[in-house]
């Protein structure tokens, strides 16, 4: 059974206590001003019994049965645990106050206008929500609170989406277009610093982790100054750890078996410490020799069914229709094609753990055009189009097809993904048909098409296209039915989970009804889910629980990482800004997907390799004139480094099918190419192809990638030097992004000394010379080396 930590324990004791009533509730973040709700029903591991809490100085904080509000007072700063009771026993949740600054926006008045509005990055991009006001200074303004970072956004003048005037820089919005970039805080300001696990003993009655503080770049002062000690919900006494100096002990009973132990830490001057996380089931840590399943460990093969191996030249029947570009048809690809090279051993020999499939649901027999300009033509051969509830969709294969496909993976040791759609369906679908009150109006009241409108305030209501109607959940006979027909697909065909199709787009209490199903009707597996949704740490998060999902995309990283490998205008520095930032969002083990390319974005390898530009529409490229071969082979290394990056990360890597080696297309349907094997590769795309299985086995392989704490060594603008560590194993990864030779030289001191290295990419070594480690990277060139 795969283990579901870090939301989804299995907590075993003899006796009920604050470890076995709720999953560990992650650290709620505060923000000086900004309420924050809490539902800690998702957390409930079937515990009965209602809550209560003891106040806390420096916060406003209630209870309204299972939800909890949150509000960080003036003055308020560091970590404030949270005392709660549930039916009598006794339980601390964390919270944490970051800090802000305060941010005036004008927009200059124009007689005519009547409503000037706020739109970014920190709000999803509502149209609305954030209004500005005229004043007698000639603006219209809006004073925020953020905090340090980087911020996206736009004005929106009586509907009209305008770039801020009165700020210069501005970045490419990916759609053909531009947003205004806006930066909040030192952006030289050292990162903060955290402990690092050093080594685990296990003796009678009791486990004893040790750690050792470490600023979080080599060469930085600072120390921990206090420290709270948490293995699940419950707070470790003083007396069962140890802080002096740089040191900390922390002994367990056996009583703690299976969850979380978390170290949360201010430094002398308050700043928030980064939290160190470990999993522990049986009581020792998570090791991918003792659970080779779980998804901590996991790696990700995406694939397009349609595009990627005809296996079955007699299901071919793409769509006659003189309108259709063929780009937009089927292909040919089938379930038939993927257990032909999962029994040739493709996946295997890759390295991937998991399979994600597009939807096979049945999709529509004709194409459709599309309503905005140029209104072309598309066919269902992606999948998302269906048409009928339950039934497989015959140009991709037969039932039984679909049933011996997961029972050769499975027997593999592969998991299987399937790709579901819950927030609509075909026109011809009949739940359309016969429940017209299931659906949301295409007609909003006045008069406009709720058409793509991605708002806050038509987010869960929205169509994607006239041909494409989308539920209205607060109807429960939907929400019965559609999670009805997901347990049907796991149970007669054996999948081990979905990726959830628009998760943003569905309302919470949809989520929380198939979790429910899944633990009631299917109660011998656990399953994996992982969302999709567009819009801010916040809003992604939003699902990931207990009660919900596992897991969604992580698009912070993808995107800062494109831009980063990629892109003219980077600095390693700012990358690595927002990776710790990115840790202390979604904690510092979590299993959020990563991932280089996907079947919604231009491909990596575009740009990487100069030929796309991120201002540019890339579907309109991909009819026009798509990039049709990779002309830099330094694009390879790129693609490379980004994939390595976010192997190193927590999460789970997700690999698109082609970014093996290194695929080049543009956007939808260019990125969905018909896949090519063996001798249809070019030299170089068979050279990364074998570095990328390489890769791919060392994440499966190496702990301290998977669940190792992260130090930055050194970084600069062209590159940076990584140390992953996980108790004993220790990992070197160096980062050259950069067009010409460079040396790194890290001084060794009493956080980071070793003897020798031991690359884990090819035979090298690397040696430290007195007190300091020097080495030598070609332009754009990766490696990783086990230390001792």
């Amino acid at each position: 059974m795969k283990l579901k930590l870090l939301l989804a324990l299995t907590l075993a004791a003899t006796t009920i206590n604050a470890r076995e009533l709720l999953f560990p509730v992650p650290t709620i973040a505060l923000e000086v001003g900004k309420p924050v709700g809490v539902d800690l029903g998702n957390y409930r591991d079937g515990a009965g019994g209602n809550f209560t809490l003891q106040d806390v100085p420096g916060l406003d904080i209630s209870l309204r049965g299972d939800s909890l509000f949150i509000e960080a007072q003036a003055g308020a700063g560091g970590y404030l645990p949270i005392n709660m009771t549930i039916g009598g026993d006794g339980l601390t949740l964390m919270a944490k106050v970051r800090p802000t600054e305060s941010i005036d926006f004008s927009y200059p008045a124009k007689n005519e206008l009547k409503h000037v509005y706020l739109m970014g990055s920190f709000n999803d991009w509502n149209r609305t929500s954030l209004p500005c006001e005229p004043a007698d200074d000639g603006y219209w303004n809006l004073k925020l609170y953020l905090r340090p970072g980087r911020y996206e956004y736009k004005f929106v003048a009586d509907g009209a989406e305008i770039l801020d005037p009165t700020n210069p820089d501005s970045v490419a919005n990916g759609l053909g277009g531009f947003n205004s970039l806006l930066s909040v805080g030192e952006q030289n300001k050292p990162l903060p610093g955290l402990f690092i696990k050093t080594s685990f003993t296990k003796s009678p009655g009791e486990a004893t982790i040790y750690y050792k503080f470490n600023p979080s770049v080599q060469g930085e002062s600072g120390s921990a100054a206090k420290v709270w000690v948490l293995f699940n919900n419950e707070l470790i006494p003083g007396s069962s750890w140890e802080l002096s100096g740089d040191d900390l002990i922390v002994q367990l009973p056996d009583s703690f078996t299976d969850g979380l132990l978390r170290i949360c830490g201010v430094d002398a001057s308050g700043e928030l410490l980064r939290e160190n996380h470990l999993l522990l089931q049986d009581g020792v840590p998570l090791m991918p020799d003792t659970q080779p399943d779980d998804w901590h460990f996991a790696v990700i093969y995406s694939l397009i069914v349609d595009r990627f191996f005809d296996g079955d030249t007699a299901n071919n029947h793409p769509v006659s229709d003189a309108d259709l570009d063929p780009m937009a048809n089927f292909q040919g690809g089938d379930i038939s094609g993927i257990l032909k090279k999962l029994d040739e051993g493709y996946f295997t020999d890759l390295g991937v753990s998991a399979l994600w499939i597009s939807p096979i649901i049945e999709n529509p027999q004709k194409a459709y055009r599309e309503y905005i300009p140029p209104q072309r033509k598309y066919t269902g051969y992606h999948g998302y189009w269906p048409v009928k509830p339950r039934s497989v969709d015959a140009r991709f294969g037969t039932a039984s097809e679909l049933k011996q496909l997961t029972k050769s993976a499975h027997e593999r040791q592969i998991s299987m993904l399937l790709d579901f759609v819950a927030n609509h369906v075909h026109e011809e679908h009949p739940y359309y048909k016969e429940h017209r009150d299931w659906f949301g109006k295409l007609e909003m009241p006045d008069g406009t098409l709720n058409l793509r409108n991605w708002s806050g305030e038509t987010m869960l209501t929205t169509w994607f296209d006239k041909f494409l109607p989308s539920f209205d959940y607060s109807n429960s006979a939907a929400v019965q039915t559609v999670t009805d027909d997901a347990v049907l697909w796991l149970r007669e065909y054996d999948f081990d989970g979905f990726r959830q199709d628009a998760t943003k787009h569905i309302p919470h209490e949809f989520w929380k009804t198939l979790r429910h199903k899944l633990l009631s009707e299917l109660p011998d597996r656990t399953y994996f889910q992982i969302g999709e949704s567009y819009g801010s740490n916040a809003l992604i998060n939003a699902y990931v629980n207990p009660g919900e999902l596992d897991s969604q995309f992580n698009f912070e990283i993808y995107f800062a990482g494109r831009r980063e490998f990629a892109g003219d205008d980077q600095d390693f520095r700012d990358f690595d800004r927002t990776v710790v930032g990115n840790l202390d969002y979604f904690q510092p083990v979590n299993l959020m997907g990563t991932l280089t390319s996907s079947h919604d974005q231009v491909r990596f390898m575009g740009f990487a390799d100069g030929q796309m530009a991120f201002d540019e529409n890339g579907t309109e490229r991909a009819f026009s004139s798509p990039p049709e071969v990779v002309l830099h082979p330094e694009s390879y290394d790129k693609l490379f480094m980004f994939t390595a990056v976010n192997l190193s990360l927590p999460g789970v890597p997700v690999i698109y099918y082609g970014e093996e080696f290194g695929q080049i297309g543009a956007n939808d349907p260019d990125n969905r190419r018909m896949m090519r094997f063996d001798a249809a590769l070019t030299v170089e795309e068979q050279a990364l192809k074998l570095k990328m299985s390489t890769l791919l086995h060392l994440r499966r392989q190496q702990p301290a990638l998977a669940l190792g704490d992260l130090r930055v060594l050194y970084h600069d603008e062209q590159g940076a030097v990584w140390l992953k560590q996980y108790f004993d194993e220790r990992l070197i990864l160096l980062f050259n992004n950069s067009a010409r030779l460079k040396s790194f030289t890290v001084p060794l001191d009493d956080y980071f000394t070793f003897t020798q290295g031991k690359s884990l990419l090819d035979r090298g070594m690397i040696i430290p010379v007195g007190n300091r480690l020097t080495v030598t990277l070609q332009a754009y060139e990766t490696r990783i080396y086990s230390i001792q």
